[in-house]
């Protein structure tokens, strides 16, 4: 990777790179509307990571449910998984050069009903983002 890795704050970078792949776009639920099958409550929980996040309570009958996830109610985002190379006329060594990354959100363009990025595989490409450990 032209390890030219611009740096706005500690967790905010850039990469410039080739996008050597993307994947197909995936929903992602970004914000899960759960009800309250005593009374009826709708609860917004926002979601963020890979488990789900329910309400522990009711805040209309102070009750701990039992909830049921309303899919037609809730919001989601759309997300692709990049990888960007070290481009082949940059790269000195035979060893490959990459960074993994999610795209989310308004980045996922939609096109009569159609959702993907902007960029295609091999386009030259400043990705730029937080980091995150995982």
């Amino acid at each position: 990777m032209t390890r030219d890795i611009e740096h706005r704050d500690e967790n905010y970078v850039g990469v410039r790179g080739q996008l050597a792949k993307v994947t197909q776009p995936m929903k992602e639920i970004s914000t899960a509307v759960f009800v309250c099958e005593r009374c009826g409550f709708d609860a917004e929980i926002p979601q963020t990571g890979d488990k789900m996040s329910e309400p522990t309570e009711c805040a209309g009958c102070e009750r701990q449910g039992p909830f049921r996830l309303n899919i037609e109610k809730s919001d989601f985002d759309h997300h692709v998984r990049i990888r960007t190379e070290t481009p082949p006329d940059e790269t000195g060594d035979l060893q490959e050069q990459y960074i993994d990354g999610d795209v989310r959100g308004d980045l996922v363009w939609s096109g009569n009903d159609e959702f993907g990025l902007a960029a295609r595989s091999g386009d030259r490409i400043i990705a730029y983002g937080t980091v995150e450990k995982r």
